[in-house]
């Protein structure tokens, strides 16, 4: 006899390696960490036949229910915060168990213009630029966009009904909207204060930190990709960004007014065309920006992936954290660690852009930036003038990348 998905699903032999997976995907130095129930992936990777037996009996009763999620406040240059919303660790097991099940079983979300939060190689940041160039190199016209405040604002009935219609199994679909009506739970005025300003109320939105919740993301744009597809723009969508290409200003205004009206549909917003709005038209001359890159044009008419020099700003305010002694300290960092931390940034941000152009003016900037913090600190705080050490002393001291 057939399993039934919610079996298949609470299978402990599934949940062991889901568990599995994921536990190995975590940081060694977050496994501490925990969430509303105190319960930390280290603790429950000690007692995790207690804990996995527990939570199949509970999934197979239909007994199963989501705790609160703690909120988790990123400061973003804007002023205001990215609020991430943690599930607990047993909450986290469970979506990702589901999202396995969903993925295996054909539930998933490709379509031809949606690259963001979907598994494969042609998926991703790179892949959505690459395709971006692709149709700027064949219509020059540039319109770009981003859904307002698209998570807080997801309207739940609506993103249920999508539930409803893609996901034959009732359990799974009962499950999955237990997950969308899961609240954080609020700790203090302070931190209920915070919330509001951000934007996130009750009964409203999707929050960002469950791991289901780039799945139905997706899900509840899937209506609009398939507008956009069947009217054939040329568009990139990578989450709430949107990119498409045209042949005119025309044209671009068309492609907004049509974009305006759907996304109105789902009780989403995005900005008029407005001189320094988030939503702009830009003319086949000018350099537009898309998820941190530029698409530029060349003396040859073809287009290139540049890094904005605003992105060098923020990489280097980033980075400039760490010319303060004492925030190193704040946060645990003796001089040998902060080198491999920065280093590792470096590392990082290389990588990151390495599809870029101008990949080697940013590997020129990160190792001036590396050496001026470094300079900094053993100056303000040891009186050591880095222009006074030898080539030997330098290396030795790690002062420099090269």
């Amino acid at each position: 006899m057939a399993k039934s998905a919610l079996q298949e699903i609470s299978s402990l032999s599934n949940l062991e390696a889901v568990w599995k997976e994921m536990f190995s995907s975590i940081p060694k130095k977050k496994r501490h960490s925990s969430g509303f129930d105190d319960i930390s992936a280290e603790y429950f990777e000690k007692n995790k036949k207690t804990f996995l037996t527990n939570i199949s009996r509970l999934l197979l009763t239909k007994d199963y229910k989501p705790l609160p999620l703690v909120a988790y406040f990123i400061p973003k240059s804007s002023g205001k915060d990215r609020v991430i919303c943690v599930p607990t660790i047993t909450d986290r097991l469970v979506q990702r168990a589901v999202l396995s099940y969903l993925n295996e079983k054909g539930y998933t979300l490709d379509n031809k213009i949606s690259f963001g939060f979907i598994k494969g190689s042609e998926n991703g940041v790179k892949p959505s630029l690459n395709k971006a160039i692709e149709l700027r190199n064949s219509s020059r016209w540039a319109y770009k966009a981003d859904i307002s405040a698209f998570f807080d604002t997801v309207d739940r009935d609506l993103l249920k009904r999508a539930i409803t219609k893609k996901i034959r199994a009732a359990t799974i679909r009962e499950l999955i909207c237990s997950f969308v009506d899961t609240e954080v739970k609020v700790r203090n005025s302070s931190e209920k204060n915070k919330l509001s300003k951000n934007g996130i109320n009750d009964g409203i939105g999707l929050r960002q930190g469950m791991p289901i919740s780039p799945y139905l993301a997706n899900l509840f744009l899937g209506d609009f990709d398939k507008l956009i597809i069947k009217k054939r723009i040329k568009m990139v969508r990578y989450a709430d960004d949107l990119i498409a290409f045209a042949e005119s200003r025309k044209d671009c205004e068309s492609i907004h007014t049509l974009c305006k009206a759907k996304l109105s549909s789902l009780g989403l917003k995005i900005h008029d065309i407005a001189l320094g709005s988030k939503t702009e038209i830009k003319e086949p001359n000018e350099t537009v920006e898309f998820l941190g890159v530029g698409l530029e044009d060349t003396p040859t008419g073809k287009y290139h992936l540049t890094i904005p020099h605003s992105k060098k700003k923020l990489i280097k305010n980033e980075l400039y954290k760490y010319k303060d002694i004492s925030f190193c300290v704040k946060h645990g960092l003796n001089i040998s660690k902060l080198q491999s931390l920065m280093l590792n940034k470096i590392d990082g941000y290389l990588e990151a852009y390495n599809h870029c152009k101008n990949v080697q003016s940013l590997d020129n900037f990160l190792t001036d930036t590396y050496r001026q913090i470094m300079h900094a600190i053993l100056l303000d705080e040891y009186d050591i003038d880095l222009n006074s050490l030898s080539k030997k002393q330098i290396a030795f001291l790690r002062l420099t990348i090269k």
